[in-house]
């Protein structure tokens, strides 16, 4: 990384040039950099333009950030401002995640420090979610404010909005008596979450996730070439929508503040079909023996159903409920299924046991059975008559 001078004008911008020309750096060092002139912001614009891709600033001060928003350039470069230190130490832990660990700044606010090893892989995972959880605010989704990016030694780290309360599923826990109403308002945020559009150049696309490269080279430790090629298929079914997912959206990423629901965890938000986030609270609902939930026998297919009802209204007749729960088992076991497998081949040094290849071929098997032609003529009956967005 090219380290910036303490100041860019007429009289030195030349060599700053050259020097960048040189060394064909795409990520600059601007901490030292206080002053630039109007000659060291044309000569930068010149060697961004040479790029073949976006001309990255780290640890721009707040007096420098301004006169780029002012004059335009963040919104062609990738401009970052220096994060302000935090000390964690002595804070209290309240969460701990596979990608970060959540502690108490204060009465009001969290800090989330990514300092699990797994952010080698995702150098800029806080800057993502944070600005995931932005966009998905804009959008008058009920979630946790996300305020700024900071470090915490050599860790990124987030400071996010506090949500004090119980989770909805220990809210379900504690006062059954309350799912119906529960259910209901866990439909209304559902409903708007899946109301709002997620643009591709904002959002990933959430088959990302699950269809990463390399994934079908994975999938050959249970499957043969030719069911691989079938997978394949079966996730071509699910059409393609540019509409708001949480990724995650289920009874424990919602918190219940002063009565009102909020989402928690939308870091992971995506574009696709909204079928696609009934995935959990389906299996939990019809196949516990997959994902058994600390919730009280027949519990969470009550509330599934219930959820279902409230969710798509009159929308849902007696004509087209076996057409959605068909759907619902085709993508809630499709997802399980993947997601099993994708984990278990993951391993280091793995070798699958037969009852591993057993319980697999379990739940693929059926799914391979399935009719392409069925299937997608189904996805249309839903599309038309329960998935559109006039809610």
């Amino acid at each position: 990384m090219y380290k910036l001078p303490e100041k860019i004008d007429a009289a030195n911008a030349k060599t700053v040039e050259e020097e960048l020309m040189r060394t064909r750096p795409v990520e600059l060092d601007a901490s030292s950099l206080s002053a630039v002139s109007s000659s060291g912001l044309r000569m930068l614009l010149r060697f961004s333009e040479s790029l073949p891709g976006s001309l990255r600033l780290n640890d721009v001060s707040g007096e420098i950030y301004e006169i780029l928003e002012t004059t335009g350039f963040t919104e062609i470069w990738d401009v970052r401002k220096k994060p302000r230190q935090v000390v964690i130490d002595g804070l209290p832990l309240i969460g701990t995640g596979s990608w970060a660990k959540v502690y108490l700044l204060d009465e009001e606010t969290v800090i989330k420090v990514y300092d699990s090893p797994n952010n080698d892989l995702y150098p800029d995972k806080a800057k993502y979610e944070s600005d995931i959880s932005r966009e998905v605010f804009k959008r008058k989704i009920p979630t946790a404010i996300s305020y700024n990016l900071v470090k915490c030694g050599t860790y990124d780290a987030g400071v996010y909005e506090r949500i004090t309360g119980p989770t909805l599923a220990e809210e379900m826990v504690k006062n059954p008596q309350k799912l119906e109403e529960l259910m209901r308002q866990f439909a209304d945020i559902g409903r708007k979450l899946h109301a709002a559009d997620a643009p591709k150049n904002i959002f990933p696309n959430v088959m990302d996730s699950i269809r990463m490269p390399g994934v079908d080279q994975m999938m050959t430790v249970w499957l043969d070439e030719q069911e691989v090629k079938k997978w394949n298929q079966l996730y071509d079914v699910i059409p393609v929508r540019e509409t708001l997912l949480h990724t995650d959206f289920q009874y424990s990423n919602v918190m219940i503040q002063n009565g009102e629901m909020i989402l928690i965890d939308v870091g992971g938000a995506a574009y696709g079909h909204p079928i696609l986030d009934f995935f959990g609270t389906y299996i939990w609902a019809y196949h516990p023996e997959i994902i058994r939930m600390p919730f009280p026998d027949g519990m969470c297919r009550e509330a599934f159903d219930t959820y279902v009802k409230y969710y798509f209204g009159d929308r849902l007749t007696e004509d087209n409920r076996p057409v959605l729960y068909d759907l619902l088992e085709f993508t809630g076991m499709l997802t399980g299924a993947t997601m099993f497998a994708l984990k278990a081949a993951a391993k280091e040094n793995h070798t699958p046991t037969e009852e591993e290849r057993k319980r697999v071929h379990a739940m693929f098997d059926p799914l391979f059975q399935r009719e392409i032609r069925d299937l997608r003529e189904k996805f249309l009956l839903a599309d038309k008559e329960l998935f559109d967005k006039g809610f």
